[in-house]
């Protein structure tokens, strides 16, 4: 989004002195400022709240756990503990637990619930 030469950082912000990069704690202030002016609490998120986000937003379009985990740089599969899911999803699983459980005829003391 910055025209800026091949060998910049990965991240820059425009100033008027130039680019600039862009180091976490300044990306962490305005992120929080941003909230702050949205309503919001900042401090009830932090850089780190935009993880799971990330992840959730790459594995709803598909992509690969593999490429998740890389992306993430996770050493890793802790990735899988960010990834939510969405309510239709969970309502999908209980709903299919309760059809199942609703067709199965009672028996005389070997269910396991």
């Amino acid at each position: 989004m910055c025209p800026a030469q091949a060998s910049s950082p990965a991240f820059v912000i425009p100033t008027a002195a130039g680019l600039r990069s862009l180091s976490y704690s300044s990306f962490t202030k305005h992120l929080k400022d941003l909230l702050r002016f949205a309503g919001f609490n900042p401090d009830d998120y932090s850089g780190h709240s935009l993880r799971r986000g990330g992840a959730t937003y790459a594995n709803s379009l598909g992509i690969s756990h593999e490429l998740i985990q890389l992306q993430g740089d996770w050493a890793s599969s802790a990735y899988r503990e960010y990834l939510a899911r969405p309510l239709r999803q969970r309502y999908t699983v209980a709903k299919q637990v309760a059809t199942q459980i609703a067709s199965t005829p009672a028996s005389s003391g070997s269910d396991v619930l």
